[in-house]
């Protein structure tokens, strides 16, 4: 298990800018009756960062009236050497993965004190099979998007390579063909890319 070194508060997310973001859209999780919004996002510094934003009721110094505001914290997992290029959360918060320009998939599973220990498994893949990825609906399989237009499909628990789908074959591919994007369906048994 591994243990997060340092948690960070700052409103400077990334020092190189973020270049992906994934949102847990619903539920909204609620601890002690306060709405919170879980979203991870991944930047150019190798780093990806799993923030929770809380809904507060603040005064509001303009109005003299009571107002929401959110207030935030993210925790910073420095698994990469190089830049994220795409990010995904599990509905439950159970796994986060993310792939990298450094020819990595990293999956960050069974999270233990708020967040701040986690198992790691890691993915070697070739740097251009990295560039889109996503978790299934029950989180037991990842899949990345390649810019040769190929579809890798990973066991989470494992962090082994499962499937391997060409999208286009290769007499009729056109060249610089990408998978740009995928996602699986709500039942987990298709990918549409």
């Amino acid at each position: 298990m591994s243990t997060l070194t340092k948690a960070y508060s700052d409103s400077n997310a990334h020092g190189d800018g973020a270049w992906c973001v994934k949102a847990i859209r619903a539920p909204i999780i609620e601890v002690d009756g306060i709405k919170q919004h879980v979203f991870v996002s991944g930047g150019l510094d190798g780093v990806v960062r799993h923030w929770t934003l809380k809904e507060a009721v603040v005064k509001d110094e303009l109005t003299s009236g009571m107002a929401k505001q959110m207030q935030g914290m993210s925790l910073c997992y420095r698994e990469h050497k190089q830049g994220i290029l795409a990010v995904d959360i599990a509905k439950d918060r159970s796994v986060i993965v993310s792939s990298s320009m450094d020819g990595t998939m990293i999956i960050l599973k069974d999270f233990a004190n708020n967040f701040q220990e986690f198992d790691v498994a890691t993915a070697e893949l070739n740097a251009c099979d990295a560039y889109q990825i996503s978790l299934s609906p029950d989180a037991r399989l990842v899949a990345t998007a390649s810019a040769e237009g190929k579809i890798l499909v990973w066991d989470v628990s494992t962090g082994s390579l499962k499937d391997s789908y060409l999208g286009i074959e290769k007499e009729k591919r056109l060249e610089g063909r990408m998978t740009m994007d995928l996602k699986f369906s709500s039942d987990g048994k298709r990918i549409a890319c």
